[in-house]
């Protein structure tokens, strides 16, 4: 496996063997069926998510409700906003939020995959490009806080590289995994008051802004725990990745109910801007090159065959997708000024 394979199941191994071996791609289609058969209303149209669920919301990013509705899928419509932020308007309120999720089976079938075999080599090799990106910023220890930090995963990444780490995870579950393996975990949501002020070195999080109502709330939490000059780095979905743009609703990066901002380069910059970090360094991971060829040679996108695993069309390769920030995920680095 080449270097630039090395983080990218798609490019090493293909769509089909990566979602064969990890189950990644069933979970998430029983997931979505569960959530229609509790919470679809079938009468409206092709279906939309029952009044009684759902709170509306404006964009997070320049607070407009004007827009046009790009498509809808598990009964969510998705809205490319004026200010080209894609985002989830009706989003589900606070007490059904985790509700797909609360599930110790699907919890435990989740949280040992990640620690099994493809799924971990991957993630960890996408944690070590993280971690490039944070070296660039010269915050290279200190104390670190994993907001969404599941069983604990990358915090174990971190202290192997002598970061002071603690996490904060909603799902008791993954809290109780994290204790069991020694980590500092404390269940709950990142909220003012957590930590204080002034007090950490780094704030990370893993694919967590995509799912959060107000983005704005945490970025403004991560600024005022961050001592001068300390760093947020986040991990989140690239609406403006090559398989999103050519697959749409059909790319597992879409499910209404959990991933409800849908980030770009720009209006991820945009927002860290507006919560008043500087110094922003982005790079893309994960090209999905296999999954988009099985869908553009009309087979199922992740559990098709994935012969050309190299380029799409012969065109695009790894290097050109990710030298335009088109990979399926971005990762970013914003600094508080001293």
């Amino acid at each position: 496996m080449n270097d630039n394979m090395i983080y990218d199941a798609s490019a090493a191994i293909g769509a089909r063997e990566y979602h064969k071996k990890t189950g990644l791609t069933q979970q998430l289609r029983n997931a979505e069926q569960d959530f229609k058969n509790k919470f679809i209303d079938y009468q409206a149209g092709e279906g939309k998510v029952k009044d009684e669920y759902v709170d509306r919301r404006n964009c997070p990013l320049c607070c407009s409700n004007s827009g046009d509705i790009v498509f809808t899928k598990n009964g969510f419509e998705h809205v490319r906003c004026t200010c080209e932020m894609v985002y989830v308007p009706k989003v589900l309120k606070k007490e059904f939020q985790n509700i797909i999720y609360a599930n110790k089976a699907y919890e435990r079938e989740t949280h040992e995959s990640f620690r099994t075999e493809p799924r971990s080599s991957f993630i960890k090799a996408v944690y070590e490009e993280g971690f490039k990106l944070v070296e660039q910023t010269g915050v290279l220890h200190g104390l670190l806080l994993d907001v969404g930090s599941s069983s604990g995963l990358f915090m174990e990444c971190a202290l192997s590289r002598g970061f002071k780490a603690k996490g904060i995870e909603p799902s008791p579950y993954a809290v109780e995994e994290a204790i069991r393996r020694g980590l500092n975990v404390s269940q709950g949501y990142f909220q003012k008051g957590f930590v204080a002020d002034n007090s950490l070195d780094i704030v990370t999080m893993w694919d967590v802004l995509e799912h959060c109502k107000n983005p704005d709330e945490v970025l403004c939490t991560a600024y005022r725990a961050l001592v001068p000059g300390g760093i947020v780095f986040l991990q989140v979905p690239n609406i403006m990745g090559i398989a999103p743009r050519i697959m749409r609703k059909d790319c597992n990066m879409f499910t209404g109910f959990g991933h409800i901002n849908l980030f770009g380069p720009d209006t991820l910059k945009r927002i860290l801007d507006k919560n008043m970090f500087k110094e922003i360094k982005m790079q893309s991971v994960i090209s999905e090159i296999s999954v988009i060829n099985n869908y553009l040679n009309y087979h199922d996108p992740y559990e098709g065959p994935s012969r050309e695993k190299d380029n799409i069309l012969g065109v695009l390769d790894i290097e050109t997708i990710h030298n335009n920030l088109w990979g399926y995920k971005l990762q970013v680095v914003g600094k508080k000024e001293n």
